[in-house]
């Protein structure tokens, strides 16, 4: 799947999909429990984010689909408006979604995008540092 806007079409999306997507707007303009992150509140009010779906964190598949929205946002994202941000649904089964806790989704995340990696065109950057705990470290 190729990476929408809050304008797609949604009755294309499979249900798991429009729910997520249901779940995160509510998150965002939730006015009892503010976002976080004002960038991303920002962007999701001028419409500028972009979203993806993907499958099963745990499985393989998930992270191959993970590199290609990430390529397709690369290429993209200097058109995606003032703050460019991606946001990845994930097809989470409903033991992982109820059964996990924070630290497991956090592993479980790492091993993700450790698993994605493989599929990236590109390779990593040689000035940029490969350990995520050095301060000069960012997601490339």
């Amino acid at each position: 799947m190729q990476l929408c806007n809050q304008q797609a079409d949604k009755n294309q999306w499979l249900p798991w999909q429009r729910e997520a997507f249901t779940a995160f707007a509510a998150n965002m303009m939730n006015p009892s429990r503010p976002f976080p992150c004002i960038s991303v509140v920002q962007a999701y009010a001028l419409g500028d984010l972009r979203y993806g779906f993907a499958g099963d964190p745990c499985n393989i598949a998930a992270a191959e689909e993970l590199a290609a929205l990430l390529a397709e946002f690369a290429e993209t994202s200097r058109q995606a408006g003032t703050y460019p941000v991606l946001v990845v649904f994930f097809d989470t089964p409903p033991e992982l979604a109820e059964g996990y806790t924070v630290r497991q989704f956090e592993q479980l995340f790492w091993q993700l995008l450790g698993r994605t990696s493989a599929f990236d065109a590109g390779g990593w950057p040689a000035d940029v540092p490969l350990d995520p705990h050095d301060p000069l470290w960012e997601l490339c």
